[in-house]
């Protein structure tokens, strides 16, 4: 319960603030709000910094769509340094994750840009990573059955997954045909559809990107922050679909996308104080 409700507290912080900033640039036009708002932004990118590049670059896409979108005449310069900031952290969290590969290099920056460079086509489904699934799946085929792919969607929800049979995942399979036994390495979206059935990689991806759209439009007609910002994020994750696994975009569903919904839903109707 603590792990659900800590995921939703820094979105919850970065929306609250950024709209009362907002709020109180369109009532007085003093450019001093707009610093703050970018401050928000910095402060919700730091917020997000871990182990997990993703949720960074997606902080600084959200943070500069609400900035671009709120203060139409905020300066470049500004947008510049927050992605500057972004490649920053996102080279430093790759330096500690791949410690191993530049611990004894004397330039450190540059070997793990090209090996970032390298690894492009694992963050996105390249053939190495699909024909290592297919060969996966072969060797594999006898564990893999119809509880295996319950356990990769039942396995992500909270407190139903202690009683999921978390070995038997097609994750887990890919990893340990890789050789890893920390399940760090994320199997294609594509393998695992294939591994139930050929068809299911097209639904699959078609289910991720119709998301997309709903999202996209949502967003569009969005206007609160609150609501923008959950069909952005979750958008997001939902677009870089063939990166990810069923695992990562059917945890994203149910949190924080639903618990933030029903949330958002839940402040709607009630009102502490009226004017």
């Amino acid at each position: 319960i603590i792990y659900i409700l800590v995921k939703c507290v820094v979105p919850c912080l970065f929306i609250c603030i950024f709209s009362f900033t907002l709020y109180k640039y369109r009532k007085t036009t003093n450019y001093v709000y707009i610093l703050l708002s970018v401050i928000v932004v910095l402060m919700f990118m730091a917020l997000k910094t871990s182990t997990s590049r993703w949720e960074m670059l997606f902080a600084m896409l959200i943070g500069i769509y609400f900035l671009k979108n709120s203060y139409p005449k905020i300066p470049k310069i500004i947008i510049t340094i927050i992605i500057i900031i972004t490649v920053i952290s996102i080279i430093s969290i790759s330096l500690y994750k791949f410690f191993w590969i530049v611990k004894d290099v004397e330039n450190p920056v540059f070997t793990i840009i090209k090996e970032m460079f390298f690894m492009i086509g694992s963050y996105f489904s390249g053939p190495v990573e699909i024909s290592k699934g297919i060969s996966m799946i072969g060797l594999y085929n006898g564990n893999i059955s119809i509880y295996t792919f319950f356990n990769d969607f039942l396995g992500s929800v909270p407190w139903i997954s202690n009683f999921i049979d978390q070995t038997d995942r097609i994750n887990v399979y890919y990893n340990l045909y890789n050789g890893i036994t920390n399940n760090s390495l994320i199997v294609p979206l594509v393998v695992i559809g294939f591994a139930y059935c050929p068809i299911f990689p097209i639904i699959f991806t078609l289910l991720a990107e119709i998301l997309v759209m709903i999202f996209d439009k949502k967003e569009k007609l969005s206007s609160t922050v609150e609501y923008k910002y959950i069909y952005i994020y979750t958008g997001l994750y939902m677009a870089m679909c063939l990166g990810f696994n069923t695992q990562i975009l059917f945890s994203v569903l149910l949190n924080p996308f639903m618990l933030l919904i029903i949330l958002f839903k839940i402040n709607e109707k009630i009102t502490i104080r009226k004017k």
